[in-house]
C-alpha cells in the first residue's frame, strides 16, 4: 500500500474507487479531530521597567528634535540686534568640536 501525489491509497490488490473512499474518510476523521481541538493564544507579559522603557522611546519618537521656544527666542533677539556672540566664543567651540572628533 502506498498514498499517491494525489492522496489516493493504492494496494497492489482491490479496487481503486474503494480506496479513494477509504482514504477520504481517514481524512474526514483528521479533521474532525483538528476542528475539535481548542486553539490556545500565547500571551507576554511585561515587567513595569520593560512597560516605561517602552512608553518614554514612544514619546521620544514622537516629540521634535528642534527646541521651538529657544528658536524663536533667539531669532527675536538676531533680528531686533540684541544677539552678540564674540569671535573668541566662536572659535572656542570650534575647537571643541575638533578635539572630541579628533580623540
Amino acid at each position: 500500500m502506498r498514498i499517491n501525489d494525489k492522496q489516493f491509497i493504492t494496494t497492489d490488490k482491490g479496487d481503486k474507487a474503494a480506496d479513494t473512499k477509504k482514504a477520504e474518510g481517514k481524512r474526514g476523521g483528521e479533521a474532525g479531530k483538528s476542528a475539535s481541538l481548542k486553539a490556545t493564544a500565547d500571551s507576554v507579559q511585561l515587567s513595569s521597567r520593560t512597560r516605561d522603557i517602552a512608553e518614554i522611546t514612544l514619546q521620544l519618537k514622537e516629540a521634535s528634535e528642534v527646541r521651538e521656544e529657544l528658536v524663536s527666542e533667539l531669532r527675536s533677539r538676531i533680528k531686533s540686534g540684541e544677539y552678540h556672540v564674540s569671535g573668541f566664543d566662536i572659535a572656542s567651540k570650534i575647537m571643541d568640536k575638533a578635539r572630541s572628533s579628533i580623540f
